[in-house]
């Protein structure tokens, strides 16, 4: 990253969930701090299965908190926040701007430790939660004068429907609530699925791109290139192995 950096400058890198537990937290944040820009850690499913949700917020606080000089419009929601299924829930959840398109990081990770559906998305649609933030962020760049497609998402937990992800309930919930957006909204980016792909939510008009992990296979990242016509804003992407040093 280093060197692609010096090639060709990079504004930020997202760091899309999983990115330590147990033993991994100070190696991971001590790889991450000797990036040359800022980046973003994305909370993912696996420190919450093993019972590590609140260290994320521990390990990563410091950054989370030094992003607000680095990058602009930054917003970060409280946590931890009152949650009637799981009691409490540390949601990692958080917007920044950056050359007029703003991106949102959503913790849509559910706090089941006990069944399958832990590998599964929740809206967490409740004071404070996922949902209501997202909701927010649409609105507040709606407010503001852009081009389109200018709201980009950051997951560990793909914003896919189907078996896996959002169920039909909360697929419909999700269109309803965000179909007012469609104009805003230009992609997602998530990991989760050990794997790379690439889809369209059609209702909501927004691609769904999936990044396969660094730390499982192939040592790879995704570098996306943000243009713009003057209508809207356009995204390339492609994945970029790393050879291991």
């Amino acid at each position: 990253l280093d060197a692609m950096h010096a090639e060709t400058p990079i504004a930020f890198v997202a760091v899309l969930g999983d990115i330590a537990w147990g033993d991994g937290w100070p190696h991971a944040r001590e790889a991450l701090e000797a990036l040359p820009v800022p980046w973003v850690p994305i909370q993912g499913d696996n420190p919450i299965q093993v019972g590590e949700e609140a260290d994320f917020v521990v390990e990563f606080g410091e950054q989370l908190d030094g992003l607000a000089t680095e990058l602009d419009d930054w917003q970060r929601a409280p946590v931890p926040v009152e949650d009637p299924v799981y009691g409490e829930s540390w949601l990692t959840n958080l917007s920044f701007t950056v050359d007029g398109v703003t991106f949102v990081g959503l913790d849509w990770n559910s706090r089941d430790t006990e069944t399958v559906f832990g590998e599964t998305p929740d809206l967490f649609d409740m004071p404070g939660g996922t949902l209501p933030f997202l909701e927010d962020s649409l609105a507040d760049v709606a407010e503001r004068d852009g081009l389109d497609a200018r709201v980009i998402t950051l997951t560990h937990m793909p914003m896919m429907h189907g078996p896996g992800f959002f169920t039909v309930d909360e697929q419909a919930e999700l269109e309803t609530r965000l179909v007012p957006y469609i104009d805003l909204l230009h992609a997602n980016h998530s990991g989760h699925l050990h794997a790379n792909a690439d889809t369209v939510w059609e209702a909501l008009g927004m691609e769904v791109v999936v990044t396969d992990a660094t730390w499982d296979d192939a040592n790879a990242v995704r570098v996306v290139d943000v243009a713009k016509t003057n209508l809207r804003v356009v995204t390339t992407h492609e994945v970029v192995e790393v050879p291991a040093r």
